[in-house]
C-alpha cells in the first residue's frame, strides 16, 4: 500500500495529496495537484478490519464524486479489478490520476451513468467485472428510491458470499440534517432500505447470510450465487401482509 496518512483528514499517494472534504461539495474538484475524497482515513481502516485481511477481487463502486475513494481503494486492494460509475460528467483529472498511479489496467470510470439505469449498470458489470462482482459499494445519491433500485439490479449478480455495502445510510438521523428544507429533507430516509434488507434476511434462508450495521455503513453478505433476474424486494419479503410505513 502506497498511501501515507497524516492524521485522519489527509494522505498522499505517490506524493499526490488527498484531502477529506466535509462540506461545500460543489466546490470540491479534483485537479492534477489535489484529489478530494469524502471518507476519512478511519473509514478505510474499518473496511480492512471487517474484511480481516482479505480483499475483493471484483469491486463495483456506485458513486465516483471526485475519484478519491476509488483511487485509494485501488491502492489498498491491489489485486482487485474495479469499476466505478456516476451520473456526473467526466472529470479528466480523475482518469489521469488513475493512469499516473498505474491503476488504469484494472480501474475503470464510467461517467454519465445513473445508479438506477439497469441496462447501463449491467453492461459495466459484464464488460469490466466478468458479469459478477464480489463486492459492491453504494456511495452514490443516497436517495432511498435510487439505492433500492440499485440493490435490485446488482444483488442478483453478486457472487456467493459477496458483500453489498451501503454507505452513509444514517443521514436522516445525523444532527446536522434535521433542519426543514435542507438537503434530502423531502426524501424518505435511506434507513427504510436497511429495514427492508433486515426483513429480506428474515424472510429467506437462501438470499442473505449476514447483515452488519454500523454508523458508517450497512453490509449485506449474500448467501447464494448469481440469480436469474428480474429481482424485486417486495416479492421476497414476507411480512404477514403488512406494509412498511416509510419514515
Amino acid at each position: 500500500m502506497r498511501q501515507v496518512w497524516m492524521g485522519n483528514d489527509r494522505c498522499t499517494l505517490d506524493g499526490v495529496p488527498f484531502e477529506y472534504g466535509r462540506a461545500n461539495y460543489a466546490n470540491l474538484i479534483t485537479t492534477a495537484e489535489r484529489v478530494w475524497v469524502l471518507k476519512p482515513g478511519t473509514f478505510f481502516d474499518q473496511y480492512d478490519l471487517f474484511l480481516r485481511g482479505s480483499q475483493p477481487q471484483r469491486l463495483l463502486e456506485l458513486g465516483i464524486f471526485q475519484g478519491g475513494s476509488a483511487l485509494l481503494l485501488a491502492d489498498r486492494w491491489d489485486k482487485a479489478r474495479m469499476a466505478a460509475l456516476d451520473i456526473k460528467p467526466e472529470n479528466p483529472a480523475v482518469i489521469e490520476h488513475a493512469r499516473r498511479f498505474h491503476f488504469d489496467d484494472r480501474l475503470s470510470f464510467h461517467y454519465g451513468v445513473s445508479q438506477d439505469d439497469e441496462a447501463r449498470v449491467l453492461a459495466v458489470i459484464d464488460a469490466k467485472l466478468n458479469g459478477s462482482p464480489d463486492m459492491v459499494i453504494d456511495d452514490a445519491s443516497h436517495y432511498y428510491s435510487h439505492s433500492r433500485r440499485s440493490f435490485e439490479i446488482v444483488f442478483p449478480r453478486l457472487a456467493a458470499g459477496g458483500l453489498y455495502v451501503i454507505e452513509d445510510w444514517a443521514w436522516a438521523h445525523w444532527d446536522g440534517w434535521q433542519t426543514p428544507g435542507g438537503q434530502l429533507w423531502e426524501h424518505p430516509a435511506l434507513t427504510n432500505l436497511v429495514f427492508e434488507l433486515c426483513m429480506l434476511a428474515g424472510s429467506s434462508r437462501n438470499l442473505v447470510s449476514e447483515i452488519h450495521v454500523s454508523r458508517p455503513y450497512v453490509i449485506v453478505r449474500k448467501h447464494c450465487g448469481v440469480m436469474p433476474g428480474p429481482f424485486r424486494l417486495d416479492e421476497h419479503i414476507v411480512n404477514r401482509g403488512q406494509k412498511l410505513v416509510p419514515i
